[in-house]
């Protein structure tokens, strides 16, 4: 196994996984009522380990903050 990180060019741009793996067409988007908030230090972003995104691009109401 490699140890070279994948380039930006082979991540897709939502989940930030390789498009081979990438989920995104198997998520959908849920109507909720409450609000929901996710605290995310900034460093944790450029993770693809980091699920808070998940929170933002499935929750109608999920909110992400730095």
């Amino acid at each position: 196994m490699s140890n070279k990180r994948l380039t930006e060019e082979n991540r897709c741009p939502r989940c930030r996984l390789n498009t081979l793996w990438c989920y995104c067409d198997l998520l959908s988007n849920i109507a909720v009522s409450n609000k929901i908030s996710a605290v995310v230090h900034s460093s944790e972003l450029q993770y693809t380990s980091n699920t808070a995104h998940l929170l933002v691009s499935t929750l109608s109401t999920g909110r992400l903050y730095l």
